[in-house]
């Protein structure tokens, strides 16, 4: 039997094609698989160098074409930057980590970078120890991700040392930010943040910066910060619309304020706030919050400002030689006790209340240069007289320029 060519043609030509279909999708799924499976788990970096094979940079690039976790292994002791690493995205994790004795110093060598990010990571699970980073003008790191962990760090010379934008889960412990304008930046809308037994030395202008953009009321998570130590810097520690539980902290040396708290929620234990030329701690809107057993001496304005407090408990704190002791601030009715504190030898007053008035309950006020505690009523601009409400007793006032409760009226000049 003869087959005639126009018969078998079609059939000939689509098996063909069917093959040849079949073949590509397996020639793709293998490149595919090669361009993943292709990259370790581990990946060393050998090199010091800016770029080439075994540098960081190459181990960066390589980490962005895997399908699993990566850890980033810094097998030399410096690493010499001429331009930031790239902006690294990794879908399953990423490590980067040096020797724990001797940590790797990553330097950017170009002095004109003065508005790039130096290492950008932005990963499910970021983790990085055992680096020190001399930004040279430049941010540091830049962390975004839900799970971050940052130990045994080092930033330098940065505008930012450290930038974590919302991270659900975001860890800060046994590393150090100096010479920073801001030593380290949180902010997002959210979040879990566990800072602890880190150093924050000469930072021009914070130490510590965390903003959220959700109200306390709505705060799903807490923010630790314990056992650090904040030296120099205008702002050591800086928070708004955040729950903040502070332990142990030591804050010195800053210009205008040691703790600001801003519309926040807040446990302040057992912290010592020294020897600044400015305000210890600056409170402003907090609710349900407390103030206990801290030790804030020799800061030249002011040991505490509080202003407008809405369920404040300040008990048991040992203030002594500052401007004033304590200022509270009532510009509309607050809920706020001030008990068991013991305020000796501030320049000014002890303690001073101005418009509505918190209760002042078995505090002791000693060697004060001027009033044991002074009361006044408010007056602001274009606004009627906001009156003191004295609700005091058991307060002991003793060797003190004037050992009377005395009271009068604060006025606030208009424009």
């Amino acid at each position: 039997m003869q087959l005639k060519l126009t018969t078998w043609s079609p059939i000939v030509i689509l098996g063909v094609l069917g093959i040849l279909a079949g073949l590509g999708r397996f020639i793709a799924t293998e490149r595919e698989s090669k361009s993943t499976s292709s990259v370790p788990g581990i990946i060393v970096v050998g090199s010091s160098a800016d770029r080439g094979p075994g540098t960081l940079r190459s181990a960066l690039f390589m980490a962005m074409r895997a399908d699993h976790h990566v850890a980033i292994e810094l097998q030399v002791p410096s690493i010499e930057l001429e331009i930031s690493l790239p902006p690294v995205a990794v879908a399953h994790g990423l490590s980067i980590s040096g020797a724990l004795d001797t940590p790797t110093h990553i330097r950017n060598t170009n002095d004109d970078q003065s508005t790039g990010v130096l290492l950008h990571l932005v990963s499910k699970n970021v983790s990085l120890a055992n680096i020190a980073v001399d930004a040279n003008g430049a941010t540091g790191i830049v962390v975004s991700g839900p799970q971050i962990s940052i130990d045994n760090v080092a930033v330098s010379n940065a505008e930012v040392g450290l930038s974590a934008i919302d991270a659900e889960r975001l860890t800060i412990s046994n590393s150090q930010f100096s010479k920073n304008r801001d030593g380290v930046r949180i902010e997002g809308s959210n979040g879990s943040v566990d800072v602890k037994g880190n150093r924050f030395t000469a930072n021009r202008r914070n130490g510590l910066w965390i903003v959220f953009g959700v109200a306390p009321g709505q705060q799903t998570s807490t923010i630790a910060v314990h056992d650090n130590r904040f030296s120099g810097s205008v702002n050591a520690f800086t928070a708004a619309n955040a729950v903040v539980d502070l332990r142990g902290n030591r804050f010195t040396g800053f210009t205008r304020a040691g703790l600001t708290l801003i519309s926040s929620r807040a446990n302040i234990a057992e912290n010592r706030i020294i020897d600044s030329s400015g305000i210890g701690m600056h409170l402003a809107d907090l609710s349900n919050s407390y103030v206990v057993r801290n030790e804030v001496g020799r800061n030249q304005l002011a040991g505490m400002l509080i202003i407008d407090a809405k369920g404040l408990q300040v008990d048991s704190n040992e203030i002594y030689e500052n401007g004033y002791g304590i200022i509270t601030v009532g510009r509309e009715p607050i809920t706020a006790a001030l008990s068991n504190n013991t305020l000796t030898n501030q320049t000014i007053d002890g303690l001073i209340s101005i418009g509505d008035t918190p209760t002042i309950d078995g505090n002791h006020a000693l060697h004060n240069r001027q009033a044991g505690i002074r009361i006044l009523d408010l007056l602001l601009p274009d606004r009627d007289l906001i009156r003191s409400s004295p609700r005091h007793s058991n307060n002991v006032l003793t060797d003190n320029g004037d050992n009377e409760i005395l009271s009068g009226q604060y006025v606030v000049a208009g424009p």
